[in-house]
């Protein structure tokens, strides 16, 4: 069985979260070009893909002594790769004086998010759909181009390219911490979701709903089809971080804020 978060303290949540996100990146490193490093202060992992969201830096903890030396050292790493990245900031990163010594080495806030969780047995089931739609997880190849397509819609296919890549790369095997669904209104994709399965929680991510189709309840129904799917395989606690654009719809579900996740962006020159 695998080990499920009974701890429902905030403190607990918050560290099952940051834990949960660690994990979600570390799958990148399996990509061809790939690699991770595992260091006494930090971990950092790059893809061998020409995107930022695909390279990056986790579960820092520098000493003030030498934090600018640190933070060159390991944009060298990107540097030499030629690869450009996020510094992800997480509750418990270290030091206070991080995200300015970040600033001064010339990475660029690129999000500032709330961190919000939910305990599923709490969670508010209300939905209005609309008439058609339907969910269903992503099984074979087809529906994950059909996910993708979705998850890409308004992204330039120069970037939309890449991301495909890394997502039928990584494959959906049964195996894997993560789960696609995919939302379809008259037979249409029309939404997308991926439930990420790591330190005890469930994490949702890639949530994207077609602009045509928005305003519709879709993105609420699908995000409540998962958790339930979720929450019957023994899940207590749910984690997210959320755009504005989709905080009134995790606050209906009955996400609340524990915390601030942030990540700073970097390309070589």
């Amino acid at each position: 069985m695998p080990f499920i978060l009974e701890d429902l303290t905030p403190e607990a949540v918050v560290k099952a979260m940051a834990d949960n996100l660690s994990q979600y990146y570390r799958p990148y490193a399996e990509l061809p070009g790939g690699e991770i490093h595992f260091e006494t202060d930090c971990t950092w992992f790059v893809s061998g893909v020409p995107e930022k969201w695909f390279n990056g830096v986790i579960d820092t903890r520098f000493e003030e002594k030498n934090l600018e030396s640190r933070v060159r050292t390991i944009l060298e790493e990107f540097g030499r790769r030629s690869l450009p990245m996020f510094w992800n900031i997480f509750p418990g990163a270290t030091p206070a004086a991080l995200e300015i010594a970040l600033l001064k080495q010339g990475l660029l806030p690129e999000a500032e998010e709330p961190g919000m969780a939910l305990d599923l047995r709490r969670m508010n089931e209300t939905v209005r759909a609309p008439d058609g739609l339907t969910i269903e997880p992503v099984t074979d190849r087809v529906a994950l181009e059909d996910w993708t397509g979705v998850w890409m819609a308004d992204i330039p296919e120069s970037i939309a390219g890449h991301c495909r890549q890394v997502v039928y790369a990584l494959g959906i095997e049964a195996g894997r911490p993560w789960r696609y669904y995919l939302a379809r209104l008259g037979g249409k994709p029309v939404a997308t979701l991926q439930l990420f399965y790591a330190a005890g929680v469930v994490s949702v991510q890639h949530v994207a709903t077609l602009q045509a189709a928005r305003k519709q309840g879709i993105a609420t129904a699908l995000t409540v089809h998962a958790l339930k799917e979720a929450r019957e395989a023994g899940y207590r606690v749910a984690a997210l971080t959320s755009t504005p654009e989709g905080l009134p719809v995790y606050r209906r579900i009955g996400f609340q804020t524990l915390a601030t996740f942030s990540a700073y962006g970097w390309r070589p020159r």
